[in-house]
């Protein structure tokens, strides 16, 4: 039995190394041999040549010759089982009719991974095609050329206007979807809100839950600058209290008005308590309401330094500090709900914000 054994090993190792490495590049169909075959009587040979010759043909970019030959295909033998792929092929060629030559173009570096990496050759299809004339192939190759600024090269400030462009001529409402998409995408990374309304979230062909994204997003970003503006004011307003206390030697009133039980107990119970009910409503819920506790915690702070300050003084004066404790409490609010965007809880969304 060793013998056998040793002769099969012996006869495997032979065939092994006289063959054809499994990972070894199919070497191209003869096309001489393609094209005679073509023509000749064999329906199923002939179908069979018309394929192949419609892959060397797309593989070289010439388009023509291979939408001629799917079609080849199909008028050979309907039937054939590469017909279906030869129709799906031909009719997919089919949009580009008109524009080979541009589609050559644009799959030559679209096609191609290294080209297609290349920030060079990107540049150079971006000039290719602002040359081309309007048509599917310019499109494809704008989103394309807005793709690779806003992902592989990380420079969404390229993006947007091949995408916004592309979306704006695209007859395929599919194509112009996708140039929006990436032109929000871009406009939030370089954080350009007033272009993104006003290209996007006014334009009528934009999908409708783009524009409310759009809509949303700009109004979250000025509620954030008023709520800045707003806990900038109280700041202010506490540092000029505490200027007028220790001027006027009223820190002992201002240390009992900080430190009264029930403001304390409130300011510990509300918070805590609102994040253990959050918790136990849904893991993950409890955090903006610890912030929005600290946000109590300084509201305090500016209303016991405000009312030491002015709480002789005339009404106006008690009033303004009313008003800026207030605004600050509705602006900690707010920043509070916005961070909770960062937990994975969407608060803002529920008050239609």
């Amino acid at each position: 039995m060793r013998w056998v054994f040793l002769l099969w090993l012996a006869l495997l190792t032979a065939a092994s190394l006289g063959s054809t490495p499994v990972w070894a590049a199919d070497p191209l169909p003869d096309r001489p041999a393609l094209e005679a075959d073509l023509l000749g009587a064999d329906r199923d040979r002939a179908a069979r040549a018309a394929f192949a010759l419609g892959e060397l043909d797309e593989r070289a970019f010439a388009y023509a010759a291979a939408l001629a030959h799917y079609r080849s295909v199909l008028r050979i033998d309907p039937g054939h089982w590469f017909a279906t792929t030869a129709r799906a092929r031909a009719e997919n060629l089919a949009r580009y009719e008109g524009q080979f030559e541009a589609l050559a173009t644009l799959d030559r570096v679209r096609k191609d991974p290294r080209r297609a990496d290349d920030r060079a050759e990107i540049e150079r299809l971006s000039t290719a095609l602002a040359a081309m004339p309007i048509g599917r192939v310019r499109t494809e190759g704008l989103l394309f050329v807005a793709q690779a600024w806003v992902g592989r090269f990380a420079d969404p400030a390229r993006a947007a206007t091949p995408a916004l462009t592309a979306a704006r001529e695209a007859d395929d409402p599919a194509l112009s979807t996708a140039g929006f998409d990436i032109a929000w995408t871009a406009l939030q990374r370089t954080g350009d809100l007033a272009r993104a309304r006003a290209e996007i979230g006014l334009a009528p062909r934009a999908p409708e839950a783009l524009r409310k994204a759009v809509a949303v997003a700009v109004r979250r970003a000025l509620l954030h600058r008023v709520a800045i503006a707003f806990s900038a004011v109280a700041l202010l307003a506490a540092v000029f209290a505490l200027a007028r206390v220790v001027r006027d030697r009223r820190g002992p009133v201002a240390v009992r008005r900080l430190l009264a039980p029930r403001a304390l107990v409130f300011l510990l119970v509300a918070p805590l308590g609102s994040a253990f009910v959050a918790e136990r409503w849904e893991p993950g819920m409890a955090p903006p309401f610890l912030l929005f506790g600290i946000g109590l915690v300084l509201a305090h702070l500016l209303s016991s330094l405000w009312a030491s300050a002015f709480g002789r003084a005339p009404w106006p004066q008690r009033l303004v500090g009313a008003f800026v404790g207030a605004g600050f409490v509705v602006a900690a609010a707010y920043l509070a709900l916005e961070r909770s965007e960062v937990y994975g809880t969407s608060f803002l969304s529920g008050f239609g914000l």
